[in-house]
């Protein structure tokens, strides 16, 4: 019982210190004014104190967690040539290379941690901890290795959101008044679209990337009909 402990207590400060450093990294971006996804924060700081405790059940649900967010992050990878144009990934690389280079580094660091986590906490020794204190880690629900399909069809179904939302007419609208704004000599992608109703109108916001092979421009268009 001990070595799952150890192991346990080991994830679980890895887990905070990440838990930290994502906090540190969110409050640096509020207060520059830098948008910033965060997936971590609180909730792991919260997660590596179950674990430092030597939770079993949390230790079931974290490994679960660490499995969805594994096929997410490289789900979103392998489909991001539908997300984004192709030549527009290209341009982002060739305009702006240490920014490519330091996200990619960083997506292949938050994998490592995940992976790494997701096999520790998975372990033969956690596994027969949980077998001798009857926690149930082996029923449909509950097995950890489901995060791994959950997490592939929440990728699979934003990609057809996004191809949705971003393809239809409205979008195409969206990138003629870019153009106007813009000029001919950009190739336009539609980032954002949001649509509101008030009074029988119709309100549109949409997010526009103008690119081409010298700049990458963002454009705001709104109009209501």
């Amino acid at each position: 019982m001990k070595d799952y402990r150890s192991i346990l207590s080991r994830c679980g400060w890895i887990i905070i210190i990440a838990g930290v450093l994502d906090i540190g990294i969110m409050v640096w971006c509020i207060v520059n004014q830098t948008s910033y996804a965060s997936s971590f924060n609180i909730f792991a700081v919260i997660a590596g104190i179950f674990l430092l405790r030597g939770n079993l059940r949390a230790a079931r649900l974290i490994s679960f967690f660490m499995s969805f967010f594994i096929a997410g992050f490289f789900g979103i990878l392998v489909l991001m040539p539908f997300l984004l144009p192709l030549d527009l990934i290209i341009t982002y690389f060739k305009l702006e290379p240490m920014s490519f280079l330091l996200m990619s580094g960083l997506w292949v660091l938050v994998m490592v941690f995940l992976v790494w986590s997701y096999r520790e906490l998975t372990c033969p020794l956690v596994r027969a901890a949980m077998d001798k204190t009857q926690v149930d880690y082996r029923s449909f629900w509950r097995k950890p290795a489901r995060g791994f399909w959950f997490g592939a069809c929440v990728v699979v179904i934003l990609l057809a959101l996004v191809r949705l939302i971003t393809g239809g007419s409205t979008a195409e609208q969206a990138k003629q008044r870019a153009a106007v704004q813009a000029g001919p000599e950009y190739r336009f992608h539609v980032t954002s679209l949001n649509t509101s109703s008030s009074g029988g109108t119709k309100h549109v916001r949409a997010v526009v990337a103008a690119y081409n092979d010298r700049e990458i421009q963002t454009i705001i268009v709104e109009w209501s009909e």
